[in-house]
Order: structure tokens, then sequence, then C-alpha cells
């Protein structure tokens, strides 16, 4: 996740690389600030509605 628009272009593009037209390529990277949701303690609350309730790294299988 990357806190402002202006880290998560770049990181995007390091990740992704600079190659133009590659929108369709699928990822998992998003533009949240997570300091917020971490301060409120609603940081597991908002990776779950981010990436569709997902397994978020828990190790569980499924």
């Amino acid at each position: 996740m990357a806190p402002t628009e202006i880290i998560y272009r770049i990181a995007l593009s390091y990740i992704l690389g600079f190659a133009k037209g590659d929108t369709l390529i699928k990822h998992n990277f998003q533009q949240v600030d997570a300091l917020k949701y971490a301060k409120e303690e609603t940081l597991e609350q908002k990776l779950s509605e981010i990436y569709g309730g997902q397994n978020n790294g828990k190790g569980e299988k499924g």
C-alpha cells in the first residue's frame, strides 16, 4: 500500500515497469494511507475491504 498518489505511481512504475500500455496488468498494489487505519485499530477491517476478505497473510488455507 502507498500513502500518497505520487508514491503509488512511482512504486507502480518500479514494480510493473515503465512500459506504456500495460494498464491491463493485474496487481494488488493500492493507494491507501494505512497509518490512519492503524491508529484507529481498523487496519485489518480496511485490508479485508480492499482485498475482498482474502487471506491477508494469516497463513490460513482457503
